[in-house]
């Protein structure tokens, strides 16, 4: 981080320090000021990197408090968190008051030394580190902040051996080119539970029209030729359109099957029966 970064950092640590002061102080301001300490600690030239970076970026999988992670050329001070010695891509963006890694070298560090996420009581699944990717990956698609093509350009100029580059490589390896990115955190996690399970991931956002071509509405997914999978965060609504909708699928020979969060998270088992049993 430059000096001149240095009394822009200062001011927010005050304001931020100021504002997690009381009990009990908010967990995501208190984070925002631990890593904003975390930079002033290490002097000049730091960069906030990886996780950390992932959540200033807003990327699915990574929302805060994650670990703090700092590239740095060098440091002139004792560091509070994990610094890594790793030369700065162009361009670096500022966040807040912070220097952050671009969405890019984000995503490639990402998987560096990147733990999984375990199982809890809001997600019956564990998350293991390429997935975390992965969901990192298409939310910062779908935002439109990296393109894929950047994605594959940036693994071909800083090769294999640069940290993180094998994970991202794989993520995008099993990722069909050019494919729409998932629309949310929960229809990634969907296309991760059928892949796990042995099931084809389907292609996404397909547009469903009737027998004499007339628009029906665009789906999640179409696993094989007739069978449509649906995410949705709330239980199903029952809302009169769905209905008509519903039925125009069917009237066109489609199989509809709709999956909620729970059911993502918690029943895996049952999302997979399900669309084994609609595709045979």
């Amino acid at each position: 981080m430059a000096q001149g970064s240095v009394e822009r950092v200062a001011h927010g640590v005050y304001r931020r320090v100021m504002a997690a002061v009381g009990p009990p102080p908010d967990p995501i301001e208190a984070w925002h000021a631990e890593l904003a300490l975390a930079v002033l600690s290490c002097g000049p030239g730091v960069t906030v990197s990886r996780a950390a970076a992932a959540a200033l970026w807003g990327f699915d999988g990574f929302e805060p408090p994650p670990p703090i992670d700092l590239n740095a050329g060098r440091t002139t001070g004792h560091c509070r968190a994990a610094v890594h010695r790793v030369r700065a891509l162009k361009p670096l963006v500022t966040i807040g008051e912070l220097d952050v890694t671009g969405p890019g070298q984000t995503l490639l560090e990402l998987g560096a030394g990147l733990h999984g996420r375990r199982a809890s009581a809001n997600e019956m699944l564990a998350v293991r580190p390429d997935e975390l990717v992965e969901l990192a990956l298409e939310s910062a698609l779908r935002n439109g902040v990296v393109a894929e093509e950047d994605l594959f350009d940036l693994l071909s100029r800083c090769g294999a051996t640069r940290a993180g580059s094998p994970v991202l490589e794989q993520v995008l390896g099993r990722r069909p080119f050019g494919a729409p990115a998932t629309e949310s955190y929960l229809e990634t996690r969907g296309v991760q539970v059928l892949r796990n399970g042995g099931l084809p991931a389907g292609r996404r956002q397909v547009v469903i029209e009737d027998r004499r071509g007339r628009y029906i509405k665009r789906v999640d997914l179409l696993v094989g030729e007739r069978v449509i999978v649906e995410f949705d965060g709330k239980a199903f609504h029952n809302f009169e359109g769905d209905h008509e909708i519903w039925s125009r699928l069917s009237a066109a020979g489609f199989t509809v099957l709709t999956f909620t969060y729970a059911q993502v998270t918690r029943r895996p088992n049952f999302v997979l029966g399900q669309v084994e049993q609609a595709l045979s």
